[in-house]
């Protein structure tokens, strides 16, 4: 069990120094403020005063006990500025008991290390750098080193700076670096959040002007660590190198922080090519992970196998915003839910992109063979073009498309009707070429011959031959188009007929079929009911198998189904219901 130094001992902790380098300021006389050491340091605190800050070998603070160290100008006198603390490896809080603080303040206050700096190796490790205090490291900091290790770096204020080689938060052990208030963090080496097993790295960039520059950023290295980057309130993370984002990985930009709503910041991918910096073009932000919150991510986006991306409600009336420069690949999921998202180059979806309650802003357009997913009050703008893959518009839904839509190879148009029925409205141009309309039906009560529904709206016109029924509720759909601009379907007075693979009853085995025998998959009855290819009486992994056969042309074989087609006398009441009682719910 870890247990970590409270805020109300670090503050002691650092009381306590101030009084010491205070004491040791008066009682000297000196006309210099040197390096103020007490409690448990290696080499002891007389020797490193004696010095003046040089140490010949290792500097320790808090070895095994409780020790800290305090470096600063006093404003008040005027002082020479003392030469900078120098040492071949720093640690602080290294033994498993142990607490270290090192605290650097003011201009001209440096610590320079020629080898390695540890932050909460075993121990607690607590490093503050104020206002233009320097940390100068030569080759790798470690923020929370070994599995009982705890570390924490704070760079606040204008000019207080880390600058480093490499750089690990969270190796072994819990690692936390906030840069605030036009701090700077300067790693120049690929740096983790978040490394073996037990690692749990956090670094938090926040207000305008911090910012941390790296040469490329890992965040989880996938040994099994947990890490996390926050860049909150126009705080700047820049990369010359990709940025990697694994399964336990996150980028939190802005958001809800315990019910407040805080601005996000900026990540931006820089190549740096004969000395210049120049657009990121040629690497990306690879995300396995979590990418959320409201902020600007400059680059390209390549959202992989469980990568996800998204954005939520931030109060009343208020959206998380994200905005991406950068083209976007996505075989993972992109996830809106009463936010906002703003693509400025193309996005192709090989996969899931969910748009619930939302406004999507695609100024490129989108590419889709993968599923897109449309609920709730959304407004998309720009171009989606559908090359094989599946638009949904999901039930009680009211959803809006500023611009064009266009369906080419096998392309699925998802559409409910009913009562809680949904729509999307177009404002441009539909070409339905390629499309295949999929039908589901949104009432708790069954469908009766005659209902009829709008389905499907597009105000520069429907272009392209579309099918002529679809099914539904067990029945099969009329599909007309009325005008030149609305799709309307009709409920028949015939119910679907199990024929084979062809649940659906329009002469050809595709992915409508498919869809019906996943609806329907474990369900038995007599006579057989779609999804039945067999006709065995359940809906089996044996049917799909004959739904594999049939793929693209007929079927088959026909199943006979048993009172299937109704007799004369509901027929008789059908066509008069039909032709007199029309359910139309028509806008």
């Amino acid at each position: 069990m870890r247990i970590y130094l409270t805020a109300c001992i670090w503050r002691t902790v650092r009381i306590a120094l101030i009084a010491v380098s205070t004491l040791s300021l008066l009682g000297s006389g000196t006309t210099r403020a040197d390096v103020i050491a007490a409690g448990d340091l290696s080499p002891a605190p007389e020797s490193i005063s004696d010095t003046g800050g040089h140490v010949g070998g290792d500097l320790i603070i808090g070895n095994s006990g409780v020790g800290g160290l305090f470096m600063d100008i006093a404003p008040s006198l005027n002082l020479e500025i003392p030469s900078p603390l120098e040492s071949v490896n720093g640690i602080i809080g290294n033994g498993p008991d142990s607490i270290g603080a090192g605290m650097f303040d003011d201009f001209g206050v440096e610590w320079r290390i020629s080898n390695d700096l540890w932050i909460g190796n075993e121990g607690q490790g607590f490093l503050d750098v104020f206002d233009s205090a320097s940390i100068e490291v030569e080759a790798h900091t470690i923020v929370g080193v070994e599995h009982t290790g705890y570390g924490e770096v704070t760079l606040n204020g204008a000019g207080s700076q880390l600058v480093t080689g490499g750089l690990t938060v969270g190796r072994n052990g819990v690692g936390v670096i906030k840069v605030l208030d036009r701090g700077s963090l300067r790693s120049r080496n690929n740096s983790i959040i978040g490394d073996e097993d037990r690692g749990d790295g956090t670094v938090l960039v926040s207000g305008s002007g911090s910012r941390w520059f790296v040469d490329g950023l890992t965040i989880d290295d996938g040994a099994g660590g947990t890490g996390k980057l926050q860049i909150d309130n126009q705080g700047l993370v820049q990369s010359s190198g990709s940025v990697v984002i694994n399964t336990l990985g996150r980028i939190e930009m802005g958001g809800l922080r315990e019910g407040v709503f805080v601005n996000g910041g900026t990540l931006r991918l820089i190549s740096v090519t004969n000395g210049g910096l120049i657009s990121g073009d040629d690497i990306s932000v690879t995300n396995g992970g979590l990418i959320s919150g409201d902020g600007f991510i400059d680059g390209a986006i390549n959202n992989i196998l469980n990568g996800v991306i998204s954005n939520r409600a931030a109060g009343q009336d208020l959206r998380e915003h994200l905005r991406v420069s950068g083209p976007v690949t996505n075989v993972g999921t992109i996830d809106s839910f009463r936010g906002e998202m703003t693509f400025e180059s193309l996005v192709t979806n090989d996969q899931a992109l969910v748009i619930r309650d939302s406004i999507m802003n695609f100024n490129s357009g989108v590419s889709n063979t993968g599923t897109i997913s449309i609920g709730g009050n959304s407004t998309l703008n720009g171009t989606i073009t559908d090359s094989g893959g599946s638009l949904f518009v999901l039930s009680d839904s009211e959803s809006l498309l500023v611009g064009d839509l266009t369906f080419s190879g096998s392309s699925v148009l998802g559409l409910t009707i009913g009562p809680d029925a949904g729509t999307l409205d177009v404002t441009g141009m539909a070409d339905l070429s390629g499309a295949t309309i999929s039908l589901d039906y949104s009432a708790g009560i069954a469908s009766q011959p005659g209902d009829s529904y709008q389905i499907f709206q597009a105000d520069g016109g429907i272009t392209g031959a579309f099918p002529a029924v679809a099914a539904a509720d067990g029945r099969i759909w009329d599909i007309t188009l009325l005008g030149t601009d609305t799709l309307i379907a009709t409920a028949s007075i015939f119910a679907v007929l199990p024929m084979g693979a062809d649940f659906n009853g329009d002469g050809i085995v595709n992915v409508l079929d498919i869809n019906i025998w996943d609806s329907n998959y474990g369900m038995t009855s007599t006579p057989p009911i779609p999804g039945d290819a067999d006709g065995d009486g359940d809906v089996d992994g044996d049917d799909f198998l004959i739904i594999q056969g049939d793929f693209g042309g007929p079927p088959s074989i026909v199943v006979a189904a048993v009172a299937a087609v109704p007799e004369p006398s509901t027929l008789l009441l059908a066509s008069l219901i039909f032709g007199c009682c029309i359910t139309r719910r028509l806008n």
